[in-house]
């Protein structure tokens, strides 16, 4: 983005990251134990509604677990856990969709990747990503089969955008069973 838009998109909401940050402080300090986990990756793979929306998520929780990141579904933690997570991490994973929106309690600057499971960007993710001054790599992960209809995803699979962004990080592949 261009320094002109990474200024507007600062300015769009500075009473909205203020509120954030002091919910974010108010968990942090309600929350007896937070976990310590270096990498992240947020899944929807625990998620009812996953198994008939999403197709192949498997693979990327696979990928993700043989890399070292801590697979969490984050509807089976409590806000505070998550915020503790996203607090300790130096790097994050995730899906795109409402999962990426998390990032508000993130801290400034730290490395993130997004899987995309449609052809296009969230239009508010690129404004939290800006403010939050994110260092995110936006990859597909995802094979649509509607042509033309960017709003239904596909199935998840091994992409060759995965692909290249393995092995430019020096990752390792997922199980060859997927």
């Amino acid at each position: 983005f261009s320094d002109d838009v990474k200024r507007e998109a600062s300015k769009l909401h500075p009473y909205y990251i203020k509120t954030f940050d002091r919910v974010r402080d108010r968990l942090l300090n309600d929350t007896p134990t937070l976990p310590d986990y270096k990498k992240v990756f947020f899944t929807r793979s625990k998620l009812s509604k996953t198994h008939r929306n999403d197709t192949g998520i498997e693979i990327l929780d696979c990928f993700f677990r043989n890399n070292g990141y801590e697979i969490v579904s984050p509807e089976r933690t409590s806000l505070g856990e998550l915020v503790g997570m996203l607090q300790a991490a130096d790097d994050i994973a995730y899906l795109s969709g409402t999962l990426q929106h998390n990032m508000l309690f993130a801290p400034e600057g730290i490395k993130t990747l997004c899987v995309e499971r449609k052809p296009m960007l969230v239009g508010y993710q690129t404004d939290i990503d800006s403010i939050k001054k994110l260092d995110t790599t936006y990859v597909s992960g995802t094979y649509s089969f509607w042509p033309g209809n960017v709003s239904i995803s596909g199935m998840y699979a091994w992409t060759d955008g995965l692909s290249k962004y393995a092995q430019d990080q020096g990752m390792e592949l997922p199980d060859t069973e997927y």
